[in-house]
């Protein structure tokens, strides 16, 4: 159960920040950094399923 939540957590997370970077703020953002953000938490997605 506690998976599961921490990976609904997870997906509201990606959303929000989807969402964000679509205002002037965020899209300020290089593509570089918005990658490695993604990278950074599919791994810890992957680090929590282990």
């Amino acid at each position: 159960m506690e998976m599961d939540i921490a990976e609904l957590v997870d997906d509201a997370v990606e959303i929000a920040y989807f969402l964000r970077i679509k205002t002037p703020f965020f899209s300020s953002l290089s593509d570089s950094e918005r990658e490695r953000a993604r990278r950074e938490r599919s791994r810890a997605r992957a680090a929590r399923r282990r």
